[in-house]
This record gives structure tokens, C-alpha cells and sequence, in this order.
């Protein structure tokens, strides 16, 4: 395949029993090599490939190139990778090219990049009988499922919101807590009012992971509940990989600080001043710092250390511009950030 990486070059490297990594020294051809050997290591569809090295000036240069490329392998990525050899640069590579006759190997056979590829081939053929290793169609596809396997996997990020539902349409949502090759962890609040208890083994779920701006959904089975300060489960068996479109308002990332109250009291005296200012001197060194991580036509998302039950009132101040706004929200749903324990809370 030419230069450069995409999923159909990937879906094609799937399908292939030996990957034969082909470059030059020039350094847009070495970073596409390291793109290559990247996406090959991340989505686990090889652990060793092999390397030719083309159009070299000498000996030196080759090595040089290797060696920058089995360091790259070595250092960032889990991937072997084996040298082949080296293709010098040969004049006449490009006149059998402009000549338009059969390979350069055939038309100067005798030329030095002709004895490269020989040498070459030799070596990619060795003792291998190619005729009895040609793949079943079940193993073709077998390759191909573990293809948009790994793609689909790689969309569930610790810390992004995932949802679970049951066939009678109840909902659960969490956070990715751990993912594993073909397993993820989710942490579900046991204080969420749409707290559901699910059964080990029990039926299939659907579940729904957002994942930057994309929406994924698939089916699971939940194997294992591991207890400890919230329910974390097991999600196995995971398949059935599909876009979906996202509910509601478009929602847009927006990280600003934001001051808030869940106190009644207070809540009520925002409401009767008449200007931001007043609220400020009358409450405002009652009022506990939080941080707002998103905002929608539907609402925004709260992030604080502070625990409240859904349905709760909280009245929001913060600053944005030249303006200071004052608003009334009541809590849809919340999760809990595993990492820094802080709440996330998602207000209407």
C-alpha cells in the first residue's frame, strides 16, 4: 500500500499473515513509518513486522535508518521489528521505470538494486511454503472482527460518562473506572436515585459511552461486581459496536469558576435581591467554589467535592465576559469522578 496511514490500509494489513514495512531515510517517509508501527502497536493488530530500508545512498545510511526506526519500536511502542535489508539507489530503477518493461530485477538483473531485492526476497521466502498458507474465510474474518474490536475499544477513555440499560429501559450511568483488553470497569454512585442493582450473569445490556464527540453504543453483560466506596462492574462480552446520535442540546466543553449554594435559605434571598451585586454582598461569603465543565441548551455540568441528591436546587453564580449571571438549577443526574473524587453534577 502507498505512504501514509488509514483505516483502510489498516483493515487491509488485517487480512495479511506478514507485515513488510517499506521506507526511506528521508524524514517525512521515517514519520510516516513510526505512524504505521504506532497505530499497528495500538490497536494490537500485529507484534512484529519487518523493515526494508529503500533507496539508500550506502551501508551506513541504512543502518542509520533501522536503527532510528528499532529505537522508536523499543522505547514507545510493544512491537518487534526485524530488518530485511537495504534497497541502494540505482539509476537504473528509474530508466526501467520510464522505459515501461517488465521489473528492473528482469530488465538489469544484474544492476545493484536488482541483487537488493533478490537478496530480499530470498529472505522473505525462505524455507515458507506460501501456496499451503493461504487463510480460511473464518479466519479472515475472525482478523477483521479483532480489527474493529480494538478500534471500538479504544473509544472507552477512563473518567468518560457511560450509560447501562436494562431491557424494561431503566438507566444507570457511571464512569469508565478501568478497561482492560476486553473488559471495562464502571463505577455506578450507589446514591443515584437511577441506582440499579444489576445481576451477575444476568441478561443483555445496552450500554452507551461519550467519548469526545462521538457517541458509541453496544451490548455487554455484566461478570463480576467488585464492592468498595461505590459498585464498580465487570462489563464482558462486549459487542455489537455502533454510532449513535447524541440526545438532546449539543453540549460544548466549557471550563470556568463558578460559586454555588444548595442552602434554601440563601437560595431564596438570591431570588429576591434584584441585582448580581446585591446577592453578592448580601450571601456571597457563604457560597462554596466549584468549577463548571460544560454548558448546554439543556443545562451545564458542576463539578465540586460537595455530595447532593438528585432533584436538589442549587443556585449558581459565576462570571462570564463583562457579565455576572445568577441561576436557579435543579440536579438531573450526577457521577463521581474516580480519580480526584470529585462530583460531577448535571443540572437542568
Amino acid at each position: 500500500m502507498g505512504a501514509g496511514i488509514s483505516k483502510q490500509s489498516l483493515t487491509f494489513t488485517t487480512f495479511a499473515h506478514e507485515v513488510i514495512l517499506v521506507t526511506t531515510p528521508e524524514p517525512t517517509a521515517l514519520m510516516d513509518a513510526c505512524r504505521v508501527m504506532k497505530a499497528l502497536s495500538l490497536y494490537k493488530l500485529k507484534d512484529n513486522i519487518k523493515v526494508v530500508v529503500n533507496q539508500v545512498q550506502d551501508l551506513s545510511q541504512g543502518e542509520e535508518t533501522y536503527n532510528k526506526l528499532l529505537q522508536t519500536a523499543n522505547k514507545f511502542l510493544n512491537l518487534d521489528i526485524e530488518s530485511l535489508g537495504f534497497v541502494f539507489n540505482d539509476i537504473r530503477v528509474g530508466k526501467a521505470i520510464m522505459e515501461q518493461v517488465p521489473p528492473i530485477v528482469l530488465r538489469y538483473p544484474n544492476a545493484l538494486a536488482s541483487k537488493n531485492i533478490t537478496e530480499i526476497s530470498r529472505r522473505i521466502l525462505g524455507d515458507k511454503d506460501y501456496n499451503n498458507n493461504v487463510s480460511s474465510f473464518q479466519q479472515l474474518s475472525n482478523r477483521l472482527i479483532r480489527f474493529f474490536w480494538v478500534i471500538f475499544m479504544d473509544r472507552f477513555k477512563l473518567n468518560s460518562k457511560i450509560e447501562l440499560i436494562t431491557e424494561d429501559n431503566e438507566i444507570a450511568t457511571g464512569l469508565i473506572y478501568d478497561t482492560m483488553e476486553d473488559k471495562v470497569h464502571v463505577s455506578i454512585p450507589s446514591d443515584d436515585r437511577q441506582f440499579k442493582l444489576f445481576r451477575v450473569g444476568g441478561d443483555m445490556l445496552k450500554g452507551i459511552v461519550y467519548s469526545g464527540s462521538e457517541t458509541i453504543g453496544f451490548n455487554c453483560i455484566v461478570t463480576d461486581r467488585i464492592y468498595g466506596d461505590f459498585p464498580i462492574y465487570e462489563l464482558s462480552e462486549i459487542d455489537n459496536f455502533m454510532k449513535v446520535q447524541r440526545r438532546g442540546d449539543v453540549r460544548v466543553s466549557f471550563v470556568n469558576p463558578m460559586q454555588y449554594t444548595g442552602n434554601r435559605f440563601l437560595i431564596n434571598i438570591g431570588n429576591s435581591e434584584t441585582s448580581p451585586q446585591k446577592v453578592i454582598e448580601n450571601i456571597g461569603r457563604y457560597l462554596k467554589d466549584g468549577m463548571m465543565l460544560d454548558l448546554s441548551g439543556g443545562g451545564l455540568k458542576l463539578s465540586c467535592y460537595e455530595n447532593f441528591d438528585i432533584g436538589k436546587m442549587l443556585l449558581l453564580i459565576f462570571d462570564l465576559d463583562d457579565d455576572t449571571f445568577i441561576l436557579k438549577g435543579r440536579i438531573k443526574y450526577k457521577e463521581l469522578n474516580t480519580i480526584d473524587k470529585r462530583l460531577n453534577i448535571f443540572m437542568e
